[in-house]
């Protein structure tokens, strides 16, 4: 059994050097994602077209919260605004959505979003932000609801959608799938125009 698993291990790593190799050839942008709120690894980046619910993205968070995610170290440095780095998040709603962060968790279109519960402070007991109040908001045009696969993800349910020129390319994992959004009861959403809170344990990221 142990040999079996090392064996297919190590056609995975093959398969996934293979894989950067001529993603390299073809001209195929790679990144290599460190931070818990997606599985850590290689991605292929892909131009950013036809963004649909669930895909991978790289993209720039918003100014203000890029400052405040530099200043806490939640993100390295990069070429975004505030002198942040890109992050790699799942698209948890697209234009036309309707989107409210709740008490409860972020609720899109009615349906809840897994451990999407906003915390009122990060694990350091500093203030995270509200986002909207808990109105209701309906994305726009080119506009994109960021989602991390960890619950303490520092993601739109704190500083709200990004426009179209925030998402630099789509994502795609080398070697294995991306986690896939989870959605648990149905909900309400907030009062039209949408954002909310407990502590959150661990590291924001």
């Amino acid at each position: 059994m142990m040999q079996s698993r090392r064996r297919l291990l190590g056609v995975s790593f093959v398969a996934a050097l293979f894989v950067l190799a001529a993603a390299r050839i073809a001209g195929i942008g790679i990144g290599y994602n460190t931070t818990a709120s997606m599985p850590i690894g290689w991605y292929l980046l892909l131009p950013s077209q036809n963004l649909a619910t669930g895909d991978a993205v790289i993209a720039c968070i918003p100014e203000p919260a890029a400052r405040i995610a530099r200043a806490r170290a939640y993100i390295g440095p990069g070429s975004c605004p505030g002198g942040a780095g890109e992050v790699v998040k799942l698209l948890g709603a697209v234009s036309g959505a309707r989107v409210s962060v709740t008490r409860q968790g972020v609720c899109i279109d009615g349906r809840l979003l897994a451990a999407s519960r906003p915390a009122a402070r990060d694990p350091h007991r500093r203030p995270l932000p509200r986002w909207n109040g808990g109105l209701t908001t309906h994305l726009g045009p080119r506009e994109y609801w960021l989602t991390g696969a960890d619950r303490l993800s520092w993601d739109s349910r704190y500083w709200g959608p990004v426009r179209g020129e925030a998402i630099r390319a789509r994502a795609l994992r080398v070697g294995a799938p991306l986690p896939s959004l989870q959605w648990r009861q149905r909900c309400s959403l907030g009062r039209h125009n949408g954002s909310s809170a407990g502590t959150a344990s661990g590291n924001i990221k």
